[in-house]
């Protein structure tokens, strides 16, 4: 059974890595949505249907895409005015890093 659950475990890492990356770079919560419903889409999978190599593949294939999502969808500066990604202290050095061209 380990053996089986090993791939759905990597999977799911990915993930979680994935949403600390963004969320550590003050990604909105609300941009995480894609992650978290991918998140939810692994749990119930069995861990046999991350055994077949297609699947395997497709998932992490969706889990990258919707990365590249989500940071598009942040790339926005209106989304990042008045916000503070939680592993930066000073909120004034990422107020004015944004601000400037």
């Amino acid at each position: 059974d380990q053996v089986l659950s090993k791939m759905k475990r990597s999977y799911q890492q990915l993930i979680e890595n994935i949403t600390e990356e963004m969320v550590c770079a003050g990604a909105p919560r609300s941009s995480l949505q894609p992650l978290d419903a991918l998140k939810r889409k692994a749990a119930s999978r069995s861990d046999q249907w991350f055994q077949r190599t297609n699947n395997y593949q497709v998932a992490v294939s969706n889990a990258l895409q919707a990365r590249r999502g989500i940071l598009e969808d942040v790339a926005s500066r209106k989304l990042w005015i008045n916000t503070s990604p939680p592993c930066i202290k000073n909120q004034h050095s990422w107020s004015a890093a944004i601000h400037r061209k």
